[in-house]
C-alpha cells in the first residue's frame, strides 16, 4: 500500500475459498430473490453489529468469509457451507427483494444435535418487525444431519427489504432459508393435481411410499410424472389406498357447481375416491372403471353434478379410497349462482 493503491488479490492459506466483504458485494451475494433459496453464509457484507451479530471474534471454521461469523463445510444435501457454532442472540441480516406481494411458505434447514429441546430456537424479522413466531429447530442425531423448521402462509409485500435471522437459543447450524409461494386457488377454476399444498406430509398430503418415484416437479413423497394428456404438463400418479392430496382455495361465488376430474385407470380394477371440503365429504364415492389397456396416459373426465359451495376460504382434499389411480386435474364449474 506504499504507493497508495490497494491490492484486492490474496492467496488463501488453504485451498478452501475465503472471501472478504468487497468480494461479497462484487458477487452480488448481498441481494437475495424471494421466492428462492438464501444460503445462510450469504448474509450481508459489513461489520459486526450491523450486518450480523456474533459473540466471539473470528470465523471459527476459517472458511468462505473473513469476518466473525463461524462458517463450516456441510455434508448436507447439495453440500456447500453452513453457519455454525451459533450462540444465543446472534443474528444475520440479508438484503432481499420480494418479487410479488402475497403469502409465502418458509423453510429453514438446520442441524440441532442437542440432547433436549432447550437449544435451537430462532425467528425471522423483516424490516425490524417480527415476521414469524419462535421456531424450534428439530432435533437431529448429529451436527451434519439436517431437518427443516417451517412457517406457513407468511405475508410479504413486493420490493426491497432487510431480513434478519435471529438465533434466540443457539447450538444449531443453519444451511439455508427457502421461500416458496403459498399456493391458493380461485374457484370457479381448475386445480392441477400436482399443485397440492406445501405444508409437508400429513398436512398437505399423505403418501405411503418414500420419495417421488418419477422425480418430476416436486421434491417430496408424492409421485409426480409427466403426462401426454391434452394440454401436457404433469399428473399425480401411482396413487394407492388411503393416500390424499390437499388444496387451499378461495370460493369467489356461492352456488351450485359441477366438479370435473381428469383421471386415468389403466389396469383392470376399479378405483374409488371422494372429495372433501374442510373435512366433510361433498361428493360421496366416485368410481373410476378400469380400462384394462394398461395405458396410464389415456384419460377420461368424470363429472359430479350439483355440488353446493358457499363462498369463502376452503381446504379441499382428494382422498383415494380404493386404488390405483392417476389424476391430472380437477375443475369447478359454476352452474347456478346463489
Amino acid at each position: 500500500m506504499s504507493d497508495g493503491t490497494i491490492n484486492l488479490d490474496f492467496m488463501p492459506l488453504s485451498e478452501t475459498p475465503v472471501i472478504n466483504a468487497i468480494e461479497i458485494i462484487a458477487k452480488g451475494i448481498s441481494k437475495a430473490a424471494i421466492p428462492g433459496t438464501i444460503q445462510a453464509e450469504d448474509y450481508n457484507a459489513g461489520e459486526n453489529g450491523i450486518a450480523y451479530n456474533d459473540m466471539w471474534g473470528g470465523n471459527e471454521g476459517g472458511i468462505y468469509r473473513r469476518d466473525d461469523v463461524d462458517i463450516g463445510v456441510t455434508n448436507d444435501i447439495d453440500g456447500g457451507y453452513k453457519v455454525g457454532w451459533t450462540q444465543d442472540y446472534e443474528w444475520l441480516n440479508y438484503d432481499v427483494f420480494v418479487a410479488e406481494t402475497g403469502f409465502y411458505n418458509i423453510d429453514i434447514r438446520t442441524s440441532n444435535p442437542s440432547v433436549d429441546w432447550y437449544w435451537g430456537r430462532m425467528k425471522l424479522e423483516l424490516d425490524g418487525a417480527d415476521l414469524t413466531s419462535l421456531l424450534i429447530a428439530p432435533l437431529t442425531a448429529g451436527s451434519d444431519l439436517f431437518d427443516e423448521s417451517t412457517a406457513r402462509k407468511i405475508p410479504l409485500t413486493a420490493g426491497a427489504h432487510t431480513l434478519k435471522l435471529l438465533i434466540n437459543q443457539g447450538g444449531i447450524d443453519v444451511n439455508w432459508l427457502r421461500f416458496t409461494k403459498h399456493i391458493s386457488f380461485d374457484i370457479p377454476g381448475r386445480i392441477e393435481a400436482e399443485d397440492y399444498g406445501r405444508d409437508g406430509a400429513d398436512a398437505s398430503y399423505s403418501d405411503s411410499s418414500i420419495g417421488n418415484y418419477a422425480g418430476w416437479y416436486r421434491h417430496d413423497d408424492v409421485d409426480v410424472d409427466i403426462t401426454s394428456d391434452v394440454g401436457g404438463g404433469y399428473k399425480v400418479a401411482w396413487i394407492t389406498d388411503n393416500e390424499w392430496l390437499k388444496y387451499d382455495a378461495t370460493i369467489t361465488a356461492s352456488g351450485t357447481y359441477d366438479v370435473e376430474f381428469r383421471v386415468s385407470k389403466g389396469d383392470m380394477d376399479d378405483a374409488v375416491f371422494h372429495l372433501e371440503r374442510d373435512g366433510v365429504d361433498i361428493t360421496g364415492p366416485i368410481t373410476v372403471t378400469g380400462s384394462g389397456t394398461y395405458d396410464w396416459n389415456m384419460f377420461d373426465t368424470i363429472t359430479v353434478n350439483n355440488i353446493n359451495l358457499e363462498e369463502g376460504a376452503a381446504s379441499f382434499r382428494i382422498v383415494v379410497d380404493q386404488a390405483s389411480l392417476d389424476i391430472n386435474w380437477m375443475q369447478f364449474i359454476l352452474m347456478l349462482p346463489n
